[in-house]
This record gives structure tokens, sequence and C-alpha cells, in this order.
């Protein structure tokens, strides 16, 4: 079982959770954002990209991630009438206004995109279960 448990405070602690992130899969379905709380709640099927198993094959596990202080959400190429839709995460970046205010950006591929504007960025992410081997390995142009 994987017992990875990150929280990003600032800019450099957001690129490790971008980093372990990456070629993270979800359903349209699992995006919830819950307005009252003012959070993003994300179940995303993790890639262990820090895990070396071998070509074409990879490590997942199921995780949350939750952003916290969202003053506001956009989305770009989603449509939330196809819950079934699965979206690849490619990178997650913050773009600062106002310290400590500003705009996370999750970029996924398709040019799908989701715009939270905080007013301080507080992300969580945390494993779920047990790991698994998927035969299929993201691999990406360099």
């Amino acid at each position: 079982m994987s017992d990875l448990k990150l929280i990003a405070m600032d800019e450099e602690d957001l690129e490790v959770i971008s980093s372990h992130v990456q070629d993270a899969l979800l359903y349209v379905r699992d995006i919830d954002f819950v307005v009252g709380s003012k959070q993003l709640n994300l179940a995303i099927n993790r890639c262990h990209n820090e895990a070396d198993i071998g070509a074409n094959r990879a490590q997942r596990s199921h995780a949350g991630l939750v952003f916290s202080h969202v003053e506001s959400m956009q989305v770009q190429n989603i449509n939330r009438a196809q819950p079934e839709q699965i979206l690849s995460l490619l990178n997650v970046e913050f773009n600062p206004a106002e310290a400590p205010e500003g705009m996370v950006e999750l970029i996924f591929a398709d040019n799908a995109t989701i715009k939270l504007k905080v007013n301080c960025l507080e992300v969580h992410l945390a494993d779920m279960g047990e790991t698994w081997t998927s035969n299929v390995k993201p691999t990406h142009k360099l």
C-alpha cells in the first residue's frame, strides 16, 4: 500500500504535487466543487511515475486531490453532461496575483483545463488503498 501524503502551501510545494499527479486519470463525475466549503475535490487514479517497474508497465493507485480556499472555478473543454469522459492530468500550475491570492490551473490532455481562483494556496494529495500494475505506461515526447 502506498502512503503518499503531501500538502502544498506555496509554488515550490505545488511543483512537487504536480510531479506526483502527472498522468493521473479521472472521470468527469469525480470532479466535485463544493461552493459552501470553497473546496474542489478530485478522485484520481494516480500514476506512480517514481516507481520503475519495467517497460510499458506502470504502478497506479487511487488518490484524493483537494484544493482549498477556492473562490471560483472555470472549466474549458470538459462536458459535465458526459460524466464517463476520462481526463488525463498533465500539470498543475500556480499563477500568483496579489499575495497570497492567485490562479491554480489544472492542465489536461486534449486542451481541457480547470482554472481556480484561490485566496491562498492550499492543496492536499493523499493515496488511498492498494496499488496495482497497469500494462499501459504513459509516454511523453521531450
